[in-house]
């Protein structure tokens, strides 16, 4: 066997090894390891709720992509797909990924269990888990009826990743295999997220500092569309462009091979 036909058949093993570990992916992803610059700005839709502003602020940033060439994943609510069908169109003709926030980001206080999110708690509790697989599989629905396609990435509305806090929320690591192999939507969580909501949401240095100085390959970003940010992302994705960085939706990169693809 000549050298070529051996280094042809290494070659074909190690890719074959390298799709196989993933297609393991783990069913919550919060970071990647790419082998190149990429980095994935995901927009939550729950910053802004009027008519007006939705429109007004969801445009403007659409405007900002599209002309750097831009392509990043929106996770929106079910509510919203069916208020603005117009939007989520157009999200989708530019070739943006529409992922899955649930039905409604809201939020009620239970006297004994803190703060929860659109799913009934049980008295010692524990969400219902048919809600929770309701609720993802309600929005996907609504995503596939405006663009012909359902969604491939859920993130909860509410989630408390710091284990020092008391707060409760509907959605725990445990519910992420439940969610992929019912509604087939994988879960992607964060690993650097900007602070445009609260004290500092107002100041447009703020968030695209944040993000220059902690931003590197294979970051999932979370953002959220606000005036605040809106503004601030043409400078960001200037600054990232200019360092090298492409980037892409979550399920482009989902669908990359890697021998160490995720955490």
């Amino acid at each position: 066997m000549s050298l070529m036909v051996i280094w042809m058949a290494l070659l074909l093993v190690s890719f074959t090894e390298a799709r196989r570990k993933w297609d393991k992916i783990d069913p919550e992803v919060s970071l990647f390891y790419p082998g190149a610059h990429y980095i994935m700005l995901t927009f939550h839709d729950d910053g802004v709720t009027a008519k007006e502003t939705y429109g007004t602020y969801m445009n403007q940033l659409l405007d900002i992509l599209e002309k750097r060439k831009a392509r990043v994943t929106f996770f929106v609510q079910g509510t919203n797909v069916e208020k603005y069908p117009e939007i989520i169109k157009r999200i989708h003709s530019n070739k943006h990924e529409i992922a899955n926030l649930g039905w409604e980001s809201k939020e009620s206080v239970s006297t004994s269990t803190g703060s929860t999110a659109e799913v009934t708690m049980t008295s010692d509790g524990t969400p219902i888990d048919e809600e929770i697989i309701h609720l993802v599989k309600q929005t996907s629905q609504a995503i596939e009826k405006i663009t012909g396609k359902p969604s491939k990435v859920f993130r909860p509305p509410y989630i408390n990743k710091d284990k020092g806090k008391t707060t409760f929320t509907y959605y725990s690591s445990k519910y992420a295999e439940l969610i992929r192999s019912q509604t087939g939507n994988q879960v992607v969580l964060w690993s650097l997220e900007s602070p445009d909501i609260g004290v500092t949401s107002t100041n447009t240095k703020v968030i695209e500092e944040n993000i220059m100085k902690k931003a590197k390959k294979g970051d999932v970003v979370l953002l959220h569309v606000t005036p605040t940010t809106v503004n601030a992302m043409g400078a960001v994705i200037d600054q990232l462009q200019s360092q090298g960085y492409e980037t892409i939706t979550l399920s482009e990169m989902l669908s990359f091979p890697d021998d160490k693809p995720h955490r």
